[in-house]
């Protein structure tokens, strides 16, 4: 049993770090990044699991927000960004 919770430790570990990689290139994306190629080579995902993650965000997309869906606006590529700058001008 204390080798499944050195596992379910050591994959929230690597999560965690996958996520602070992605913070830090995030206003990057679009522009020297691009989408899927941040999903293969930082978040690790194969070509099955992101095309199952982009069918669960449109399915989520398309439910109220009381269902367990999102609000997208209408040119939304489904980032959230945050940040100072307004991603794009000089930095």
């Amino acid at each position: 049993m204390q080798d499944g919770h050195f596992a379910e430790l050591k994959e929230a570990e690597i999560l965690r770090e996958r996520l602070d990689m992605l913070g830090n290139i995030d206003s990057y994306i679009g522009t020297f990044f691009s989408k899927k190629w941040v999903q293969r080579n930082v978040l690790n995902m194969t070509d099955a699991e992101i095309d199952e993650m982009q069918k669960e965000m449109n399915k989520e997309a398309g439910m109220d927000a009381e269902e367990g869906g999102v609000e997208l606006g209408p040119d939304s590529d489904g980032v959230t960004r945050y940040g100072g700058e307004d991603n794009g001008g000089d930095q």
